[in-house]
C-alpha cells in the first residue's frame, strides 16, 4: 500500500533517533494506526459533503420547476363552470380551476336588479360563467355569470324549437298585439295565440306562467316568438288519448265545467269534453244548468254513453244522487191523501 510523503517520514526513524525522542521502537506502530484511523474517520465526512451538494442542487430545481401545466387555460368567450370561493362588494371570486380565482363584477352577476349578491349566489354554488377577459392589470380572469346565463338561454330556447319542445315562461306584460314573456330573453305571444285565439281581455294573463311553443327564433334581431294556442292544443290532444283509453260507460269521474248553455254543460274529463243535459242534471225541474253548476267548478258525473267515433259522451249527475223516487214506497201507500203544490203545467 503507498504512503504519502508525511507517513514515510516516521517509518525510517532509527532506534537511536527514537532513543533521543524518547519513543520506543513499538511505539511506531501506534502512531501509524491512530493516522489510518483519522484519515479513514475523515473519508466519510468528505463523502457526505460531496453528497450533499447534488441533494441541495436538487431540491433548488424542484423550487424553480413550471407547474402551470397543471392549470386549465381559458380564453374569451369559453363558458366553464366553477364554485364560488368568496362573495363581497367588489363582486364575486369563482374558482374556474386556473392560477387565480376568475373575478365576477356586481354588474355582470345577473341581468334583474338585486339588492344583494348573495341573493343571486352562495358560497359553494357551482354556476356557469364565461371569460370575458383572459386577465386583467390585477392578474386576475374576468367572469361574467349574466352572459352565460344569456348563451344557456339561447341554447335552450333554439333546442326547443328545433326539438318541437314545450317550454314555459312568466307573463310580465301586456303590449299592443299580444303578450310579453320572460325567456331569459324577451318573447312574444301574438294575440291569436293567446287560449283559444279569441281572447279579449289579455291584462289576466299577465304574471301567470304558460305553456309556450316556440315558432320562430331570431337571434342577431334577438326576436322569439312563440304559441300559447299551440301549446295547450298538443298537451290537450295528449291528454285526450290518455283520457279516451280509459273511458267505461257507467263509470264516475271526476270533471271540470268549462262551459253552460241553455240545454246543459260541457264537461272538461281530461282533453275531451262531454255534455250533461239539463236533464240528467237534477231529480228535480231546474230552470237553467246555471241554477246548479258554475263554470271552473269541479264535480264527479257518471258516463252514461260512448260514441267516441262522433265525439260525444254523454254525462249524468242525478244518476250519482240520492234518488227521491226510491223512498216513494215507505213514505207513502196507496189509497193515502196527501196535500201537494202545482209546480208547472203542461
Amino acid at each position: 500500500m503507498p504512503f504519502g510523503p508525511g507517513r514515510k517520514r516516521s517509518t525510517i526513524m532509527t532506534d537511536e533517533s527514537m532513543e533521543l525522542q524518547g519513543a520506543a521502537p513499538e511505539d511506531t506502530g501506534c502512531a501509524e494506526v491512530e493516522e489510518t484511523v483519522q484519515a479513514e474517520e475523515s473519508a466519510p465526512q468528505a463523502a457526505s459533503a460531496v453528497a450533499e451538494e447534488p441533494v441541495q442542487e436538487s431540491a433548488v430545481t424542484q423550487d424553480k420547476m413550471d407547474y402551470s401545466g397543471t392549470f386549465r387555460s381559458l380564453t374569451e368567450g369559453d363558458v366553464v363552470n366553477g364554485v364560488v370561493v368568496h362573495i363581497d362588494r367588489e363582486g364575486v371570486l369563482v374558482d374556474v380551476g386556473t392560477k387565480s380565482e376568475g373575478l365576477i363584477r356586481p354588474h355582470e352577476l345577473t341581468a334583474k336588479p338585486v339588492q344583494s349578491l348573495e341573493d343571486v349566489v352562495s358560497v359553494g354554488d357551482r354556476i356557469d360563467v364565461m371569460v370575458i377577459q383572459s386577465e386583467n392589470e390585477d392578474g386576475n380572469i374576468v367572469l361574467s355569470k349574466k352572459r352565460a346565463d344569456f348563451e344557456k338561454t339561447w341554447e335552450r330556447v333554439q333546442g326547443a324549437i328545433d326539438e318541437g319542445k314545450i317550454i314555459t315562461a312568466m307573463v310580465t306584460d301586456r303590449v299592443k298585439g299580444g303578450l310579453v314573456v320572460d325567456l331569459g330573453v324577451r318573447g312574444f305571444v301574438p294575440a291569436s295565440h293567446v287560449g283559444s285565439g279569441n281572447v279579449k281581455n289579455l291584462d289576466r294573463y299577465v304574471g301567470q306562467s304558460l305553456p309556450l311553443k316556440v315558432l320562430e327564433v331570431d337571434r342577431e334581431r334577438r326576436k322569439v316568438v312563440l304559441s300559447h294556442r299551440q301549446a295547450v292544443e298538443e298537451e290537450r290532444a295528449k291528454q285526450r288519448a290518455e283520457t279516451v283509453a280509459t273511458l267505461k260507460e257507467g263509470e264516475v269521474r271526476e270533471g271540470i265545467v268549462r262551459r253552460i248553455t241553455d240545454y246543459g254543460a260541457f264537461i272538461d274529463l281530461g282533453g275531451i269534453d262531454g255534455l250533461l243535459h239539463i236533464s240528467e242534471i237534477s231529480w228535480t225541474r231546474i230552470n237553467h244548468p246555471s241554477d246548479v253548476l258554475k263554470v271552473g267548478q269541479k264535480t264527479n258525473i257518471m258516463i252514461l254513453k260512448l260514441n267516441l267515433e262522433n265525439d260525444r259522451i254523454s254525462l249524468g249527475l242525478r244518476q250519482i244522487l240520492p234518488d227521491p223516487w226510491a223512498e216513494v214506497a215507505s213514505q207513502y201507500t196507496v189509497g193515502t191523501i196527501v196535500s201537494g203544490k202545482v209546480s208547472r203545467l203542461v
